[in-house]
């Protein structure tokens, strides 16, 4: 017996010594965390969801030495040239893209786990094992400096400092009940209005008041995917949300609508049936939209602030009364109809076409459908921009509001032509037809004389 315990400790000890060596190669970037093995550190990050992931195509791996190796297929489809790792993106398996769907991403940590494998511009790619971490720390800086990675984007990382000033301006610039009626929002009290998908006004439920000492996030960014059910309304089948502060991944999770889906909408959501119930097998799955709807609410409450584009959409599918709203779309259209404060906007426009305006982005270029985390962050990335530039919004919402009304004048004088040129023509068809009866009735004259 002693001499097992004896045994046992010998173990252990050379278990510890091991890791006290080489606990950089097998220690968890994210909880620090040590162990002994390749194969322990394996287990705890599938465990954990603890990945660390390509910053090219987001794929995530149990340990450093299986990211490296699979580095090298970027590196031999892109040597040198960055612009072509979209071209790798877009040849992802669908095996990819339903595991993308299926493991959340967390932003906060994930700055220090995107390892970058191609550098900016023509810098050589580094897979040498001894400057191994030396890279990394480098481009952790790197990035805390210019934001985060998501796909081939660079996403704001705003400083600490920088918190409370996007807070107060994004609490100031929620929109008033009015402006949110002529939005068709489903709000509270308001019984009338009907939505066009599976939850009814009776089960629509307000976000959950603040808990003194239970603090939720203070500014969240949301967007879902949806699916079209055989009667005839919608469903969430993807919910994604941010923390606007930080840029960290709350929520990146698919949902089972449970109704019978009709149409998938592959191409715009993003999401096919095999993923869904590859999802449903592995209890990976929120369950309809009451299920979706709990876990938002684990992160927000009635004071915090959610960010959104269309919002309304988004609410309506979760069933979601909620008081304080920034819409990005309605920022935008506030910004180019200043006499329309109240009364439904004339235009709105798109997130994708925001985005490259403000700043020079590109998202939704793929042909597999939207990527709910893109768009989520994009949507941050818009609301953030609008804060932060006011007078550019305000020149931006001058120069739209210019060519809406030069398109519009365009448009009204066609149309004026058009009715006019209509009026003439039936003129004309008037005077040809009594001109004609004149001739048919002297000719009738002349026969009977």
């Amino acid at each position: 017996m002693a001499d097992n315990q004896t045994s046992n400790f010998a173990i252990l000890t050379r278990k510890k010594e091991k890791i006290e060596q080489n606990g950089e190669k097998y220690t968890c970037r994210v909880c620090n965390r040590a162990f002994g093995s390749q194969k322990a550190l394996r287990s705890h990050r599938s465990a954990t969801n603890h990945e660390v992931r390509c910053s090219v195509c987001n794929k995530g791996f149990a340990i450093d030495k299986d990211l490296r190796q699979h580095a090298r297929i970027h590196l031999s489809a892109a040597p040198g040239n960055i612009a072509s790792a979209s071209k790798v993106e877009s040849v992802v398996t669908m095996t990819e893209v339903t595991r993308r769907v299926l493991e959340p991403e967390n932003c906060t940590t994930s700055l220090a786990l995107q390892v970058p494998l191609i550098r900016r511009g023509l810098e050589e790619l580094s897979l040498n094992e001894d400057h191994y971490q030396q890279e990394v720390s480098e481009k952790q800086v790197m990035a805390q400096k210019q934001g985060f990675l998501h796909r081939l984007n660079t996403y704001t990382l705003l400083p600490s400092a920088e918190y409370e000033t996007i807070y107060r301006a994004l609490l100031a610039a929620c929109h008033a009940t009015n402006v949110l009626n002529a939005e068709q929002y489903i709000l509270q009290g308001v019984t009338g209005r009907k939505t066009n998908t599976n939850v009814r006004y009776e089960e629509f439920r307000p976000t959950p008041q603040a808990v003194a000492g239970q603090r939720k996030r203070k500014i969240v960014a949301i967007d879902c995917e949806m699916v079209g059910l055989w009667k005839g309304s919608d469903s969430v089948v993807l919910l994604c949300s941010v923390d606007v502060l930080t840029g960290e991944t709350l929520l990146n999770t698919l949902v089972n609508p449970v109704s019978k889906v009709k149409s998938w909408r592959s191409t715009v959501s993003g999401v096919t049936r095999k993923a869904m119930n590859v999802a449903i097998e592995r209890g990976q799955a929120l369950r309809g939209w009451p299920a979706a709807r709990k876990a938002l609410w684990q992160y927000v409450d009635t004071e915090t602030i959610l960010v959104g584009h269309a919002l309304q959409n988004d609410l309506n599918v979760l069933g979601i009364f909620h008081p304080r709203i920034v819409d990005t779309a309605i920022l935008a259209a506030q910004a180019v109809f200043l006499d329309h404060q109240g009364k439904k906007f004339p235009q709105t426009y798109g997130l994708k076409k925001l985005l490259a305006c403000f700043v020079n982005m590109a998202i939704q270029t793929g042909k597999r459908g939207h990527d709910c985390l893109e768009d989520t962050l994009a949507t941050r990335e818009v609301a953030i921009w609008c804060m932060r530039n006011p007078e550019s919004l305000k020149t931006w919402g001058s120069r739209t509001f210019a060519e809406y009304e030069a398109r519009r004048l365009e448009i009204q004088r066609a149309r004026e032509k058009a009715k006019e040129e209509e009026k003439e023509a039936k003129i004309a068809s008037r005077k040809a037809g009594k001109t004609g009866s004149g001739a048919s009735i002297n000719a009738t004259n002349g026969v009977s004389k």
